[in-house]
């Protein structure tokens, strides 16, 4: 996987993937009230690390996630809309589709930790 993060240039790339990311997430109708009053920047740097992580074969712990999610009260419309805006942002830079898929993929994988309806 330590591929797929330096394929399309590193850090520099994935720094303004995830800028152009939350650009979108954050003008979002149905997403940009999870981020009000919210430090955008470490929201940035932490999901910048997140990426780092995963993309060089890691996992960031469930437990962690979910900790992090639980009281935002996510349902799984938010969890698609989210997904489909980082899968749009992707496709936007340029990356091919078999990693678009993959990385997907890998952040569908966090859904049970994130979406937490009462």
């Amino acid at each position: 996987m330590v591929e797929l993060f330096v394929k399309y240039g590193g850090m520099p790339f994935w720094a303004e993937f995830i800028n152009r990311f939350y650009d979108k997430v954050t003008r979002d109708g149905a997403l940009r009230e999870f981020f009000v009053g919210k430090d955008i920047r470490r929201i940035k740097e932490m999901q910048l690390s997140l990426l780092e992580m995963t993309l060089t074969g890691g996992h960031f712990p469930d437990e962690v996630m979910y900790e992090t999610h639980k009281h935002l009260g996510l349902s799984e419309a938010h969890f698609r809309r989210f997904i489909g805006l980082y899968e749009r942002t992707l496709i936007d830079l340029g990356v091919e589709t078999v990693d678009v898929s993959y990385m997907v993929e890998m952040l569908a994988g966090y859904k049970d930790q994130v979406v937490i309806e009462a």
